[in-house]
């Protein structure tokens, strides 16, 4: 998925590969916090986050 670089709730987010409208950025991250992550995930997350 590709997310607006605005991050507003109201934003369309669409597929990256072919650009099809997938959901609101709402919408979006209300899936990922809802989907249960895998431990790799997870780990790289932290990483990311850890720098910021």
């Amino acid at each position: 998925m590709r997310a607006p670089s605005t991050r507003n709730p109201d934003e369309k987010v669409h597929c990256a590969s072919c650009r099809a409208y997938i959901c609101l950025y709402a919408e979006a991250l209300e899936m990922l916090e809802n989907t249960p992550r895998s431990e790799d995930e997870k780990l790289m997350e932290d990483a990311v986050n850890r720098d910021k």
